[in-house]
């Protein structure tokens, strides 16, 4: 149902006149390797997208009833539940109207639904409190490049998991369709990969607790 409401929304916005272009137009997101690969690996991009679109396209009218410019804000902030793919568009937003309100309205809003889940996280949900878990966790993540190798060989390790994930995913994943033995040493590759990134995130975890808990 999204996809096809995406392709309803190209052959709308491509200037297609003829019945020939309209299909050519409407069949191009069904017909790209991205399309399957994103619904194959599960993810929101195909469900967001028709919604950004959409707020997106209302933006970009120069005459707007307030209406339109609260739907175009709402749809961007739905399209927000996966930053990674909406935060980008949030540039059109901003630099695209003539005024910088509905870019200050979805910041607003974006705020005010962070906050409202944060009442879900419990007795220690403060939104000071939280982000600095949030902080916090960063600077660990990040403690790896900033502190160089260790002695017991952690960093180095890190590093060449890092390398190795790296690796990992920006390999083509059409290497998953080969004939074998590609096709199963891709998947093992991509497999061992992850698996050995997960038992070294649990041991520097249980590391963390240890040290934690003799101080």
């Amino acid at each position: 149902m999204a996809l096809g409401w995406c392709a309803a929304l190209i052959v709308r916005e491509s200037g297609a006149t003829t019945g020939l272009e309209r299909i050519f137009v409407a069949l191009l997101p069904f017909s790209m390797y991205a399309t399957s690969a994103t619904i194959g690996n599960g993810q929101l991009i195909v469900h967001l997208l028709p919604a950004l679109v959409v707020g997106l396209t209302l933006l970009g009218r120069k005459q707007r009833r307030w209406y339109e410019e609260l739907l175009a804000v709402t749809c961007i902030l739905g399209a927000l539940v996966s930053p990674t793919s909406a935060a980008p568009f949030f540039w059109i937003a901003l630099f695209v109207p003539d005024t910088p309100r509905p870019a200050v309205f979805i910041a607003l809003g974006y705020a005010a639904l962070t906050l409202f889940a944060l009442s879900f996280q419990g007795a220690h949900s403060e939104a000071g409190t939280v982000l600095q878990e949030w902080y916090d966790r960063a600077i660990r993540g990040a403690g790896i490049a900033k502190q160089g190798l260790s002695t017991e060989g952690g960093d180095l390790r890190a590093v060449v998991l890092l390398a190795m994930t790296w690796v990992a995913a920006l390999a083509p994943a059409h290497l998953l369709a080969s004939p074998p033995p590609w096709s199963t040493l891709f998947a093992a590759g991509q497999t061992i990969v992850w698996v050995l990134v997960l038992i070294f995130l649990l041991e520097r975890a249980s590391h963390e607790k240890s040290v934690r808990g003799s101080v």
